[in-house]
């Protein structure tokens, strides 16, 4: 998310789309398709109040790093508080510290740096747009969710995982590395320099999935637990 590079691809080739077209291909259940759509709309308002929020207090020049980032955790933490998606209070809190640190670093970097990137509407700046909320949304959907199935699988009992892959022309090559490669449930997969115990891990102990965005920012991959 806080590339430059994966950003000018959404406003390039806008790889933001409907929720519901988005996790469609997934190798999910029903069920799992439903619930992440439920999670990034909630996720999307949450962005689109805050981005409300933050050209107010630019227009009043008014930014104050440590309030802006507040107020985005208080938005965040209502999504996910109280919903079971995190292993315990520890993990919830720095997932939504890693996600409150990049979003407010890459809006106001980019701002500033790319003041005349337009949204789709021909009019909005694409950094506090909605087609980026989108965008925001739908990737830390998975993010939460791959977590939170993981979590599951592990109190469940399940001792295996497979990495599953959407064969189509979006898969990076160190993605498509990864078809059906099945691993212990308690280690870690080897994606391109990334660790990671599941797709988008960016929170597990020895994870390096939050230094490898390259690794994560967009992805759709799934693992199925057995």
């Amino acid at each position: 998310m806080a590339l430059q590079g994966f950003e000018e691809l959404n406003i390039l080739k806008r790889r933001s789309e409907p929720f519901e077209d988005y996790f469609k291909p997934m190798l999910l259940t029903p069920a799992q398709k439903k619930q992440r759509m439920e999670l990034a709309f909630d996720l999307e308002d949450a962005l689109i109040i805050f981005f409300d929020y933050l050209q107010t207090t630019i227009n009043q020049e008014a930014l104050n790093e440590f309030a802006d980032k507040q107020q985005l955790t208080y938005l965040i933490y209502d999504v996910v508080a109280d919903k079971d998606y995190f292993k315990d209070e520890e993990q919830m809190n720095k997932y939504i510290s890693r996600i409150v640190d990049e979003t407010y670093r890459a809006t106001i970097d980019n701002l500033a740096k790319y003041p005349n990137d337009i949204s789709y509407d021909g009019k909005t700046q694409y950094w506090i747009s909605e087609d980026r909320a989108m965008f925001i949304a739908e990737n830390e959907a998975n993010t939460i969710l791959n977590e939170s199935e993981y979590n599951k699988a592990l109190k469940d009992g399940k001792e295996w995982k497979t990495w599953g892959v959407i064969p189509d022309d979006r898969v990076r090559e160190t993605h498509i590395e990864m078809i059906n490669v099945t691993l212990p449930i308690e280690e870690y997969f080897e994606v391109g320099e990334a660790i990671m115990l599941y797709p988008k891990d960016v929170t597990s102990y020895f994870s390096t999935g939050a230094e490898h965005p390259e690794e994560t920012v967009n992805c759709r991959c799934a693992c199925r637990y057995f």
